[in-house]
């Protein structure tokens, strides 16, 4: 054919073989690195997958530590305001407001008595609030003496008691006390009563706090 002759046409056609072998084993090699490659690229992909899935979990578990501690934290905080809280009620002084002042007003309004303050000065709180009372009771014109020493009957008294051989009048006062604000009530007559038609105020250290 051509003028070539049959064993030129036979090597022809082994040549073209090989060449077509040697395309399609290029292509071949092509192919599997393509697929390689793409399987070693979706293993990464997974790999950092799940290392982002477990960073995840343990910035959640993380998170989740952190609120319950700030849970716990917050639940110190609290009861330490209630004890700061306590301790001021416990150890604040004892006042006479104007509102209590007001009431004791009205509390006395119409009894007839004579009020005489005893205290130990030996507490500044305890003097402090015996000279309100008895400023209270001198401008109601009750008061009929003011004793601060270092000893007598006010010892040993705790809160505000009320001596008196008149239980009418007694009461009457202690009432008055406490809806001024006042914890007050009624101590025993003492055997030897020096104290005479008067209503004895005895006013002593502070009651602990119902906290």
């Amino acid at each position: 054919m051509w003028g070539w002759e049959l064993h030129v046409w036979e090597n022809a056609s082994l040549y073209a073989l090989a060449g077509a072998g040697l395309f399609a084993g290029l292509v071949a090699v092509a192919t599997y690195g393509v697929v390689m490659g793409t399987r070693a690229e979706s293993a990464e992909n997974k790999r950092k997958l799940a290392e982002a899935q477990v960073t995840a979990a343990e910035a959640g578990r993380a998170a989740a530590s952190a609120n319950e501690r700030a849970a716990e934290l917050e639940v110190v905080a609290a009861k330490a305001r209630l004890e700061t809280e306590r301790l001021k009620v416990q150890f604040a002084w004892r006042t006479l407001t104007s509102d209590g002042r007001r009431a004791l007003a009205v509390g006395l309004k119409g009894v007839a008595l004579k009020v005489a303050l005893i205290v130990n000065s030996d507490d500044p709180e305890r003097l402090e609030f015996a000279e309100q009372l008895a400023t209270a009771l001198n401008d109601l014109g009750i008061l009929d003496g003011f004793s601060a020493g270092g000893s007598g009957p006010a010892t040993g008294v705790r809160g505000v008691q009320v001596q008196t051989r008149d239980l009418r009048l007694g009461q009457a006062l202690v009432h008055a006390l406490k809806q001024a604000g006042v914890d007050a009530e009624l101590g025993p007559v003492p055997s030897i009563w020096l104290g005479g038609d008067n209503v004895m105020l005895l006013v002593g250290s502070r009651l602990r706090p119902r906290v």
